[in-house]
C-alpha cells in the first residue's frame, strides 16, 4: 500500500516572524505590495454572473467592499510574505487570521506529489473552521519560498551596505585618538655596555620603575586638571535654529550641542595621524540599484513606485499606463488567484445550503456556482473605451464601469450615449 501522507511538521515561526519583520521595516516590500493592491483594489469587488448582466444591490456591494475588499488586502499582504495565509468567517465576513496566532504545520502528500499546509487547533487536529489560501507552499524541507523570502537575502546585503556606511560616518563624525609612545631614556642604554648582564638588568629595570612612577604621577596631575577645564561647562548648550525669514523652526532646533571635550594623554603619548575609514561615494546608485532589485522580486515596475523616471521628470498618465506592464500583469496573476477563494467564501456564507434567513440577507440575483468574481480596476481603461467606441460594449455596461472607477452613482452619468462626433 503506498504511503499517502507523510507527518505533519510546524513550520518554523520564527522563520515567518523574521520576514514579517523584514517586511514591516523596509521601504520597497510594502510599496511595491500597496501598488498592486491599489491596482486590484481601487474600484472595489464585483460580484456577476458569467454573463455579466446581472449585479448585486447597492446594500449588498457596500458589505463586499467594506468587508471583502479589507480581506483581500491583508491576505494579499500575508501571502506575499509567507506564501499561504489562513482565515476564519465571522457571520458574513471573512478575516484573515494574524501572522504568528495560527499553529502552521505541513506535510508531504506523496501520492499527489504535493505539499500541505494546514492550522491545528489545541486537540492537535486540523482546525475545519480554520481555511487556508496557498499560494507558495513550503520546500520538501519545511522552508519558506514566498516572494518575501525570495527578496530576503537582498535585503540582508541592503543591510550590511547600509550599517558599514553608517560607521564610516560615525568614526569620521567622532574619530578615535590614537597615541604613540615617545619617552627618551633617562639615559642612553650604550653607557651600560661596558658592565656585566646583571649589572646593566639591574639598571634597566630600575629605569622602568622610574618612568612609570613618572607616568602615573603625571596621568593623575592631567586627569584632575582635564575635569577641572570640562567642569567649567554644563556639558550641553541649547541653540535656537529658526529660519530668518519666516520664523519656523528647523528639525534640529530641540538638538543640543555639546563641546569638544579635553582628553588627557599619558606623558610618553603623543596623537599620531591614524588611518579613517572613506566615506563611500555611490550610496545613493547603491539604494537605486537595491531598489530595483525590489521591484523585480515583487513584479512591479520601477515607475509604479516613483523608483525610476527614465525620460527624467515625471510620466504622463498614458505613458505610466504602457509602461506598468509588469505591474498589470501581476495584478492580473493575484486577480486569478482570489477569484477561485471569494467564489468559495460567497458560496460558504451565502450558498444554498445554508439557511433561509441568510440567503435571504443577499440579494438572490446569484445561483450556487453561477457566478463569478470581477476586480474593475483591473481592466485597462483605454481598452473598454476602445470596446466602447466599437460598439462592442453597450452604453449601459460602460458606463457602470465608469461609475465604478471614479466611485460616482450611476444616475450621475447621462441615460443615453452622447451622439456620434459630440
Amino acid at each position: 500500500m503506498a504511503q499517502t501522507t507523510g507527518d505533519w511538521r510546524r513550520v518554523d515561526p520564527n522563520a515567518v516572524q523574521q520576514l514579517y519583520t523584514a517586511f514591516m521595516t523596509d521601504s520597497m516590500a510594502p510599496a511595491c505590495v500597496r501598488v498592486v493592491e491599489n491596482r486590484l483594489l481601487s474600484a472595489g469587488i464585483l460580484f456577476t454572473d458569467r454573463s455579466y448582466t446581472a449585479y448585486a444591490s447597492d446594500e449588498f456591494s457596500r458589505h463586499i467592499n467594506v468587508h471583502f475588499v479589507r480581506f483581500v488586502r491583508d491576505a494579499l499582504q500575508q501571502l506575499v510574505i509567507c506564501g499561504f495565509c489562513f482565515f476564519v468567517i465571522d457571520d458574513t465576513v471573512p478575516r484573515v487570521v494574524p501572522v504568528g496566532m495560527a499553529d502552521v504545520r505541513w506535510r508531504r502528500n506523496v501520492e499527489l506529489y504535493s505539499i500541505e499546509v494546514a492550522a491545528f487547533n489545541a486537540d492537535n487536529e486540523p482546525d475545519p473552521r480554520v481555511l487556508s489560501i496557498v499560494d507558495t507552499a513550503p520546500d520538501v524541507n519545511g522552508n519558506l519560498v514566498s516572494q518575501m523570502a525570495s527578496y530576503l537575502r537582498t535585503r540582508s546585503l541592503q543591510d550590511t551596505f547600509m550599517r558599514f556606511a553608517l560607521q564610516a560616518d560615525q568614526l569620521n563624525a567622532d574619530p578615535p585618538i590614537y597615541t604613540y609612545s615617545s619617552t627618551d631614556r633617562m639615559f642612553d642604554e650604550h653607557d651600560l655596555e661596558s658592565y656585566g648582564t646583571a649589572t646593566r638588568a639591574a639598571a634597566v629595570s630600575a629605569d622602568m620603575r622610574k618612568r612609570s612612577e613618572i607616568a602615573m604621577s603625571m596621568h593623575e596631575f592631567n586627569e584632575l586638571m582635564v575635569r577641572k577645564l570640562n567642569s567649567r561647562d554644563s556639558g550641553t548648550v541649547a541653540r535656537e535654529r529658526t529660519d530668518k525669514a519666516s520664523g519656523v523652526a528647523h528639525f534640529d532646533a530641540s538638538f543640543e550641542d555639546r563641546p569638544q571635550r579635553v582628553y588627557p594623554l599619558p606623558l610618553d603619548a603623543r596623537v599620531a595621524n591614524a588611518p579613517r575609514a572613506a566615506a563611500r561615494m555611490d550610496i545613493v546608485s547603491i539604494q537605486k540599484h537595491f531598489e530595483v532589485l525590489a521591484c523585480v522580486t515583487f513584479g512591479v515596475n520601477a515607475e509604479s513606485v516613483g523608483a525610476d523616471t527614465r525620460s527624467g521628470g515625471h510620466l504622463g498618465a498614458a505613458t505610466l499606463e504602457r509602461v506598468n506592464t509588469v505591474t498589470a500583469e501581476t495584478t492580473d496573476r493575484w486577480a486569478r488567484v482570489f477569484e477561485p477563494v471569494l467564489v468559495q467564501v460567497y458560496n460558504l456564507v451565502w450558498g444554498d445550503s445554508k439557511p433561509a434567513d441568510r440567503r435571504r440577507r443577499k440579494t438572490n440575483f446569484l445561483a450556487e456556482n453561477d457566478f463569478t468574481v470581477v476586480f474593475p480596476s483591473t481592466l485597462p481603461s483605454a481598452l473598454i473605451e476602445q470596446l466602447f467606441k466599437n460598439r462592442v460594449l453597450t452604453y449601459e455596461a460602460y458606463r457602470s464601469y465608469v461609475a465604478r472607477i471614479v466611485q460616482l452613482p450611476v444616475t450621475a452619468f447621462e441615460e443615453q450615449p452622447p451622439e456620434p462626433g459630440a
